[in-house]
């Protein structure tokens, strides 16, 4: 089964996204680690998020920085209910190697 954890900074904002049954139905499909994870308690939970693969999240999403985000190996994909992902996700797109222009930028490259 798929090991995922919810991120916020504002578990509120979970309940109202992930709430009326959406978090129970991803139960089904996911084991979801049992405490939500901040900017505050990342640390004090690294070792046991090493298996996470899917992170679900919505407004207030952590800003996770490189060294941060290593330590989260098998990590394969955000998915993020909310608006825009610019305030946090420049770090996921270092992490797979886009190129500068991939970060908002016109890019011909194909990263």
């Amino acid at each position: 089964m798929t090991k995922a954890a919810f991120f916020s900074n504002q578990p509120a904002s979970l309940d109202v996204v992930y709430g009326n049954g959406r978090k129970d139905r991803l139960a089904q499909f996911c084991e979801l680690y049992p405490v939500i994870i901040s900017s505050e308690n990342f640390d004090a939970h690294v070792q046991n998020l090493r298996s996470v693969e899917v992170i679900f999240s919505t407004w207030g999403m952590p800003t996770l920085k490189a060294t941060q985000l290593a330590k989260l190996p098998l990590l394969k994909a955000v998915f993020y209910a909310a608006g825009s992902v610019k305030f946090f996700a420049e770090p996921f797109f270092t992490k797979t190697g886009a190129c500068d222009q991939c970060l908002g930028r016109q890019c011909g490259s194909r990263c």
